[in-house]
């Protein structure tokens, strides 16, 4: 597992990751992992820049803490990082953003821009969906970070429940890393309505296109 990342990211992905650790296991736990991960005692600052190794630092200390693996952790710092959105006060901006899962899945470039706003020096992955139907799509993502493939997968799972209402499962269908670049392929298997509505629309379309 790659840990000497030189990227940076902004607090409040570690203001998380202790809230997590926190509310889950106990303040003792975290200052156990704390230590091990040879951190100091931070109370992290969220629009503060921190090195990316930071948050794999305290999952692999968290893991020979608590007996979980890289994956199991990051997976379930993504999830909590989109339950603690609301608290950030973007919970609203989550859900103008998309009507359904498919909206907000073609959408999430945009929001990374958006956030921008606040956080000017984001460096954010890029999204792009190529194909679909009407129980999953297929998500490209790119980015500069390594070790963050779990992680992405928990936020998606989660995005669909908390804002959603709607079950993801999220596979990993291939990954490839390089020295400068993560590309992953993910696949999303859910009730795909909206996809279903837009392909009925264009039936309708093309039928009332043929009538004239």
């Amino acid at each position: 597992m790659e840990v000497s990342n030189p990227l940076k990211m902004y607090g409040l992905y570690l203001e998380a990751v202790n809230d997590y650790i926190n509310e889950s296991y106990g303040e003792d736990v975290w200052r156990l992992i704390e230590n091990r991960a040879e951190i100091p005692h931070l109370k992290f600052v969220r629009h503060q820049m921190y090195n990316d190794n930071l948050i794999l630092r305290l999952a692999k200390a968290a893991g020979e803490v608590l007996g979980k693996t890289h994956d199991e952790l990051m997976y379930a710092f993504g999830v909590y990082m989109v339950k603690r959105i609301g608290n950030y006060g973007y919970e609203r901006i989550l859900k103008v953003l998309g009507r359904n899962v498919r909206d907000f899945i073609n959408e999430l470039d945009n929001l990374h821009e958006y956030f921008r706003f606040s956080f000017p020096k984001v460096q954010p992955p890029s999204f792009c969906v190529e194909e679909e139907c009407e129980t999953s799509l297929t998500l490209h993502y790119r980015s500069t970070r390594k070790g963050f493939t779990q992680f992405v997968k928990g936020q998606l799972s989660q995005v669909g429940r908390q804002f959603y209402s709607t079950d993801i499962e999220v596979e990993i269908l291939s990954k490839e890393e390089t020295e400068k670049m993560t590309y992953v392929v993910y696949k999303m298997n859910f009730d795909n309505a909206a996809f279903k509505h837009a392909r009925r629309s264009r039936r309708r379309r093309r039928a009332t296109r043929s009538c004239r």
